[in-house]
């Protein structure tokens, strides 16, 4: 766990947790999303034999497709949150 250190009393630092911020929540949920789908679509094609012969090896193509579907699935998260944020008002905790 990361800790933020206080220094107005120089002579007694105090450490704090910093907590997480949505933006930060947000990131790391695309990247999850989007590196783990696209180990499975890739690894789906390459089960079911639709891979490329001759194209590249499994992993370099789940890196390559992965990186790729960052940026939408981003954008997908950011609006999933927005719109979670509309429906379900801060203080609220079940529908």
């Amino acid at each position: 766990m990361r800790h933020r250190i206080n220094h107005h009393d120089a002579s007694r630092a105090t450490q704090e947790p910093i907590a997480p911020t949505p933006t930060s929540r947000a990131a790391v949920t695309a990247l999850v999303l989007a590196y783990g789908i696209g180990l499975w679509t890739v690894w789906l094609a390459h089960v079911a034999g639709v891979h490329q012969h001759g194209g590249p090896p499994l992993l370099t193509h789940w890196a390559r497709e992965a990186t790729l579907m960052v940026v939408p699935v981003a954008i997908a998260v950011r609006l999933a949150v927005r719109l979670g944020d509309r429906v379900l008002p801060a203080g609220r905790t079940h529908l």
